[in-house]
């Protein structure tokens, strides 16, 4: 119940869609490939190596395109597990195996697949048939059910998930130790993967059956259905398109008689049947053309009833209406209710994704950016694209092109057949719809507080991040910025050796100690204390700790010049006010054992109250528990130390040993995770002693009140030997 709750959270699908932006951020890119490829093979179409060129710089775009279902597995691999790499190749072996049972469940051969002419059938479980080169696609060789991204979401969250819960594992007998931890992930997602397979290789000929079945009523509805079959195509081929399932409603409509039968009457190719949308435009448009063009008195009525009889662009229209004014309406409500610090950021996305669509027809660069960020506004997106396609049965709009440039190109064959009017009803039915959608749009985003890309929380990979900082870097090699006051208290990028950082304080070696600032300057730039011992510097920040030891390393690594600082002339950084809420909190004793003040525990930043008051306890077993009611802010990456948040505002550390991070988390076993609820008394950890012993560490767990501005007092109420979850402490705040 706990995982379906999580499931409809808003939180889960802001961080849902911010994974799919590693994917939706290079879409733009490919679908320009594709609009340059076919453009610059325009200038010299009867040109072999020209159009050979030009069709390799289209293909690049299409290998991306093509190959959307993958990246998403790797793309929501990588950014939902713990670990990127680890997250990534779980989900890259699960969309390996779900795709290979899919299509070895039923013996399904690759050439089959590959030859759209095969007449091979199987059967489904249910007793149904289903033609091979219908259901079936090729994926990294292998036969396999045709799920489009879906099979790709699928497996990055199998991967992703079975790394989260397993990277750690360290149950295994002896014997087996080899495969405890990392190592025992691939075993995990070989099981589940080989689940979900099986369920699906099941239960989604089903879906694809009832799809199918869908697309033949639709193509004979012209008489039984108007208006209403094209709105109901339109709307469901968009909604069908998060699960790679569109293909099966616009293939069979563009390429196989369920799009119509036309047989040419004109020309070298006279009585020859064009099947399929596509096709079949082109040929009837050619017909007109040699008609309109021949003897009046001969072709005037075959030429009426050629232009009358066939709409070939009933089910193509909307989806260039769709391409050229719905999504570029979208496109500017969307920038429009992008953040006002991000704007200059988005605006290049925006315009390269906008240009991308309304040139080739290519429109997921878009539609990914809200399709699951935003899924309301998809839905009303969706049911818009089929009001669309109904203008088809209500205004002459017999046009078809894959997006604006195709459309140029077959606009002059368009009027000399007739259909001048049809192109300027093209022209300002999608001038209209593009601005229908953008106020529809504009007010669903701001009255629902959608997450479009660009705002509450939605925001672009890190990767195009890194990209935007390396070409802004004034704003972070300034004087005032908080990291580069930290390298010249450092002893400057050049006496830096190594840089590390546990939860609370910076791990820095230097070459020479006598360079570091003194603990007055370190103040200056936001440091609550400093340790120096020989070559290693300790500088004290709190839970903010980790995140500036990256944004220090990131900025010795871009290479660019580190301006001096002159402290002499900087104040130090002053306390803020407090009003304090009046409130006091019981804190519990974190484990069996003697408690001690903290001041007694053997670290000076511990002892020196740097990171705030607190206590300690020298424990007798393994087990950590909780000493508040509140939410698990933060499991430090090696396990040792976890952040604690009440329901009041107090926060908590409680820090697993001294100098322990150096044991990369070996001897330590979480039993809470970011982001959970805990109760006072819950348990939080269990910590190997014997392995602190061994590696010669202290065993001490401290306990501190790291919000220190915002506590009055902190009064021990117990010391001495006591059993875990007695009253240690009362914190008034």
């Amino acid at each position: 119940m706990k995982n379906l709750k999580s499931l409809a959270s808003f939180e889960f699908w802001q961080k849902f869609g911010k994974c799919l932006m590693v994917v939706i951020a290079v879409m733009p890119a490919a679908g320009l490939m594709i609009s340059i490829g076919n453009s610059l093979a325009l200038i010299a179409p009867t040109n072999t190596t020209w159009v050979q060129i030009t069709n390799l710089i289209a293909q690049l775009g299409w290998g991306f395109l093509n190959n959307l279902h993958l990246l998403f597995a790797l793309a929501i691999g990588g950014s939902w597990a713990k670990e990127k790499a680890g997250g990534a190749f779980a989900a890259g072996i699960s969309f390996i195996l779900i795709n290979l049972i899919t299509g070895n469940f039923y013996g399904v051969q690759v050439a089959d697949v590959n030859d759209a002419t095969s007449k091979a059938v199987v059967h489904n479980i249910f007793g149904g048939t289903m033609r091979v080169a219908d259901y079936f696609v090729n994926v990294l060789n292998q036969p396999a059910l045709n799920m489009g991204v879906f099979v790709g979401i699928i497996a990055g969250f199998v991967g992703a998930t079975a790394y989260n819960k397993y990277y750690n594992y360290r149950k295994l007998p002896d014997i087996l130790t080899f495969f405890n931890g990392k190592r025992f992930v691939p075993f995990v997602v070989i099981l589940r993967s080989t689940i979900v397979g099986l369920i699906m290789a099941i239960f989604w000929p089903l879906v694809q059956s009832a799809i199918n079945g869908f697309g033949q009523w639709l193509a004979n509805s012209q008489n039984t259905a108007p208006i209403l079959a094209p709105f109901l195509y339109g709307t469901l081929e968009r909604l069908l398109l998060p699960f790679g399932l569109h293909h099966m409603l616009t293939i069979p409509m563009n390429y196989t008689q369920l799009g119509g039968t036309y047989f040419i009457q004109t020309g070298a190719q006279a009585g020859k049947a064009m099947l399929g949308q596509d096709p079949l435009w082109l040929a009837w448009v050619t017909d007109l053309i040699h008609l309109k063009a021949g003897d009046p008195s001969k072709y005037h009525h075959t030429y009426q009833y050629t232009l009358q009889h066939w709409t070939p662009a009933r089910f193509k229209v909307g989806q260039m209406i769709g391409s050229s004014g719905i999504l570029m309406g979208m496109t500017v409500a969307m920038y429009r209710n992008v953040d006002p610090d991000k704007k200059k950021k988005y605006k290049s996305m925006f315009i390269s994704a906008a240009a991308a669509t309304f040139l080739t027809g290519v429109t997921e660069p878009l539609e990914y950016m809200f399709m699951f960020a935003a899924v309301p506004l998809y839905v009303v997106y969706a049911i818009i694209q089929g009001c669309a396609f109904a203008m088809a049965d209500i205004v002459h709009l017999r046009v078809h092109s894959f997006g604006n440039i195709e459309l140029l190109t077959r606009t002059p064959m368009a009027i000399r057949a007739g259909l001048g009017i049809d192109v300027i009803n093209f022209v300002w039915v999608t001038i209209l719809f593009g601005l229908i959608t953008y106020f529809i749009a504009n007010f669903m985003i701001q009255k629902m507080n959608l997450a479009t890309a660009g705002r509450n929380g939605n925001y672009d990979s890190e990767e195009v991040d890194e990209a935007i900082h390396a070409n802004n870097g004034d704003a972070n090699t300034s004087v005032d910025s908080q990291i580069v006051q930290i390298i010249n208290l450092l002893g400057g990028q050049d006496n830096i050796d190594d840089v590390d950082a546990c939860m609370t304080r910076l791990r820095v070696t230097v070459k020479d100690a006598e360079l570091v600032g003194g603990e007055n300057d370190w103040k200056k730039a936001g440091a609550l204390g400093l340790v120096v011992k020989g070559h290693g510097v300790q500088a004290v920040y709190g839970p903010k700790a980790d995140g500036l030891k990256s944004d220090i390393q990131d900025l010795l690594d871009s290479g660019a010049c580190i301006p001096v600082v002159d402290f002499s002339k900087k104040e130090e950084v002053a306390a803020p006010e407090n009003t304090f809420k009046g409130i006091t909190e019981n804190v519990l004793s974190v484990a069996d054992g003697e408690i001690i003040p903290i001041d007694q525990v053997n670290d000076p930043v511990f002892s020196g109250k740097m990171m705030g008051d607190g206590f300690a306890v020298n424990p007798s077993d393994g087990n950590v528990y909780s000493p508040v009611a509140g939410v698990v802010t933060s499991v430090f990456p090696t396990k040792h130390a976890y952040g604690l948040l009440t329901d009041e505002g107090l926060e908590v550390l409680v820090h697993i040993g001294i100098d322990t991070v150096s044991l990369n988390g070996i001897p330590f076993s979480p039993k809470v995770t970011d982001g959970q609820r805990v109760e006072a008394g819950d348990l939080l950890a269990v910590v190997d002693l014997d392995a602190l012993d061994a590696a010669g560490k202290e065993k001490s767990i401290i306990v501190v009140f790291t919000n220190a501005a915002e506590v009055k007092s902190v009064t021990l109420e117990n010391t001495g030997k006591q059993p875990a979850k007695t009253l240690a402490a009362k914190v008034e705040i």
